[in-house]
């Protein structure tokens, strides 16, 4: 394996990591590798290096995921979206290391072990453990621009200004592909079928999704069954162990601590009503989904009028609700939620805008868009779909928690009037616009 400044090199970058020594940014999600930052010798731009250890626990899921990034940066989306005028990371290189080169590698590092070394010169015979960027035996690397040179701004919970910047960069980034990428779901399998194949079947190899997620979001019912089937148990314990303790009766009212069971009842349902095969909703309304739109991976700029973002993990097919719904939950700061219908308003318009331009008029005739009833449906459902998983998961906790147990309560609610009621009920609901 070459090292990283070998890697570069071949680009006609040249990186010292002596003169300039790499500082760590961020470590990555539970030990998997970390994200550094390098200086370049030609013109010191920073670079962002981030690196998955092949000794990571990662599911094959997880490992789908940084196939997933890779590909938004190989196969065309990343330029779409720069061309369109959005702030995206500019990819200089990636790969994968294959688990037969990891284990050629090691072999034949165990061999070298044997021999004399007869040059231990600093500089000579290098190989990629000498390069604390890539680390030991690397499962995937990228390098990538660094944001914070336009954009040094990043917070976990945005303000107004902040929620309308990065509400606007999505607007713009789902009109770039609706109704261009494939939105159907993956055909169906076999019992026999193995479940690295049945994995695999979750990306989109020869449409226009080019690899990525065909339903994009990590929290989608079909990669989190699991988490659906404990999801009471695990709400009913965090009432008890958290929740009684941080809210008081106003918020966890006796419909919303029946949130986890009617939740349970309704997944299937809303799942459902989010997907493409569902009666209602049509094809061209689907689009490109960023997937996790969470705050850590957002970069505004100095004067917070424009956003930057980065970490397309999660990135596929879906309704652009999907993003704006996880987002709201996950990102925005319980003082500018206040104006939430001012903030879906403005995104819808501005998402039209950009639907408008010349571009775009062949491909979706005004006809065909959604209203903004539609959009606000569904947006309503996609934030019980994302309070699903999160129940299940485990609430996060932060300023937004109270506003959205009192929202996914008052959504579902003009279904089940606060109750427990069967997944028939909610179908029927949901059936009816669940007004």
């Amino acid at each position: 394996m070459a090292t990283i400044t070998d890697l570069l090199a071949a680009q006609n970058i040249d990186v010292d990591l002596q003169i300039n020594p790499p500082e760590l940014v961020a470590s990555l999600w539970k030990g998997a590798g970390a994200a550094t930052r390098i200086t370049t010798l030609n013109n010191h731009t920073p670079l962002i290096v981030k690196v998955i250890k092949s000794a990571a626990a990662l599911t094959s899921v997880q490992l789908e995921s940084y196939r997933v990034e890779h590909n938004f940066y190989t196969q065309g989306f990343a330029q779409t979206c720069q061309l369109a005028g959005l702030v995206v990371p500019t990819c200089c290189i990636c790969d994968e290391y294959k688990t037969e080169d990891l284990i050629s590698t090691s072999t034949s590092k165990k061999k070298k072990k044997k021999r004399k070394i007869k040059n231990s010169k600093i500089g000579k015979s290098k190989n990629h453990t000498d390069c604390p960027v890539l680390g030991n035996q690397p499962r995937f690397y990228s390098v990538l621009s660094d944001l914070t040179t336009t954009h040094p701004t990043q917070v976990e919970d945005c303000n107004l200004l902040q929620a309308k910047a990065a509400l606007s960069w999505m607007a713009n980034f789902h009109a770039i592909f609706t109704n261009k990428v494939t939105a159907t779901s993956p055909p169906t399998s076999s019992s026999s079928t193995s479940s690295s194949t049945s994995t695999s079947l979750q990306r989109d190899h020869s449409g226009n999704l080019r690899g990525l997620w065909r339903q994009g979001t990590f929290w989608t019912l079909t990669r989190n069954k699991d988490k659906h089937m404990l999801m009471c148990k695990t709400y009913d314990a965090e009432i008890k162990s958290r929740l009684c303790k941080e809210h008081d009766a106003s918020v966890l009212t006796p419909s919303v601590l029946q949130l986890g069971q009617r939740l349970n009842n309704a997944a299937k349902v809303i799942h459902q009503r989010l997907q493409p095969e569902y009666s209602r909703n049509k094809i061209c309304w689907f689009t490109l989904l960023h997937g996790d739109l969470k705050g850590a991976n957002i970069k505004f700029t100095q004067d917070n009028l424009n956003a930057g973002v980065y970490d397309f993990q999660w990135a596929g097919g879906g309704l652009n609700c999907q993003d704006i719904a996880y987002f709201m939950i996950s990102a925005v700061h319980p003082s500018a939620l206040i104006h939430e219908e001012e903030l879906l308003q403005e995104y819808f318009i501005q998402y039209k805008s950009f639907l408008s331009l010349k571009k775009f008029k062949k491909k979706m005739p005004s006809s065909q868009l959604m209203t903004f009833s539609e959009f606000h449906m569904l947006y309503e459902i996609a934030l019980l779909d994302f309070m699903r998983w999160l129940i299940g998961y485990g609430l996060w906790g932060g300023p937004a928690e109270s506003w959205s147990l009192q929202k996914a309560d008052e959504i579902l609610s003009r279904i089940d009037r606060g109750c427990v009621v069967s997944e028939e009920i909610y179908e029927q609901g949901f059936e009816k616009g669940f007004a």
